[in-house]
Parts: C-alpha cells; sequence; structure tokens
C-alpha cells in the first residue's frame, strides 16, 4: 500500500491552555518549551517588547500549554530600562524539578545576592537571541512568576517590583547530557523606569 495517499482528516490543532492553573498566585511552571510567539494569545498584533514563551506541562494536573511573556526589550512609550544577568551552574541530578505547578515556589534577587552591579542593558536585540536559543535547545525550563486571573499563563517573570521579598520572577532552563551532571542556565530580569 502506498504511504502517499492521504484522503483523512487532519487531527485536531493543539488549543491553548483553558485555565488550569490558580488565579493569580506566585509559583514555579515547570515543563517544556511549545513554542515562542511575538504576540500575546488575545492581541492581534506584536508587541515589540516582548516574547511570548509557551510552556507545555504534559503531565498531572496541570496538562495544558501556558504562556509566558518575556520582557526582552525597552519600551519606548514608557521609557522602561530592562536589564538581564544570565548565571550557568552545574546541578546535581536531584535539583532537576518536576514537571507542573508549584506554588511552594522561593525566589528572591535579594537572598541570591544579586544587585545592580550583576545586570547590563538590553540594547542591540542579542540578549532575545539568547534567550530564543536557550529555549530551543533546553530539556526543560521552569517559569517563576504570578499566574494570571484566568490560569491560563504566568507574568512578572523579574524582579517583583513590589518588593515581597521571595516572589521575584525568573526562568531557569535546564540542559541534560548522559553521564554528566546537569546544567542550570538562569535568566534573571529587572524593568525599571529609565
Amino acid at each position: 500500500m502506498s504511504k502517499h495517499i492521504h484522503l483523512e482528516p487532519l487531527p485536531e490543532m493543539r488549543r491553548p491552555a483553558r485555565g488550569n492553573l490558580p488565579s493569580q498566585r506566585y509559583g514555579a511552571l515547570v515543563g517544556r518549551i511549545d513554542h515562542i510567539t511575538a504576540r500575546p494569545r488575545t492581541e492581534p498584533e506584536t508587541d515589540s517588547g516582548h516574547i511570548f514563551l509557551w510552556v507545555e506541562i504534559y503531565a498531572g494536573p496541570y496538562t495544558g500549554h501556558y504562556e509566558c511573556p518575556i520582557l526582552t526589550d525597552p519600551h519606548s512609550e514608557d521609557e522602561t530600562s530592562v536589564r538581564y544577568f544570565l548565571h550557568t551552574e552545574t546541578i546535581p541530578h536531584a535539583q532537576l524539578p518536576s514537571i507542573g505547578f508549584w506554588e511552594d515556589a522561593q525566589l528572591s534577587y535579594d537572598a541570591l545576592r544579586l544587585d545592580r552591579k550583576h545586570f547590563r542593558p538590553v540594547l542591540d536585540g542579542s540578549f532575545r537571541s539568547t534567550f530564543m536559543f536557550f529555549a530551543h535547545t533546553c530539556d526543560q525550563l521552569a517559569v517563576y512568576g504570578t499566574t494570571y486571573k484566568e490560569g491560563n499563563g504566568l507574568h512578572h517573570i523579574r524582579r517583583n517590583p513590589d518588593g515581597k521579598g521571595k516572589q521575584d520572577g525568573a526562568v531557569a532552563f535546564y540542559f541534560r547530557k548522559p553521564g554528566e551532571k546537569p546544567i542550570r542556565r538562569w535568566v534573571f530580569l529587572e524593568a525599571k523606569p529609565a
């Protein structure tokens, strides 16, 4: 029989997340990259200051696809300054996070002793390219932030401007190679008026 006969309906396309996450809760969303877009799911036009990372949780009670806006460029209209810090470390296998959404997560830039001297400004688009490279080559990732009211995404993925000590946002990319310890690459972000 020929492998070139295609007369069956195509499978149904994946739908966006339907609000499985708890509403407006801080936590860590752990899964794998699904895709990246230049526009939010609710807007017809692109957003030049963000990329929209879609994270897939493929098992458990939070199975779905979730939008995570990442601030990658300054906003000229409100003169926001975007700064970032990248940190790479080797970790034991026991520190690889489990898939899901974890409300017991804690992340503090102050506790990590991250201050202004660690961060560099986003100037020429190189940060966006680096971020997308990490996203497309990692084995899994953890996004720290606050869930949307509708429960279908995570935002505030940066230093928390409200000063909530253990609820800062960031992204951790995990890379594994057989016979080697995993590598975690952190992306820390802050946005302040210029």
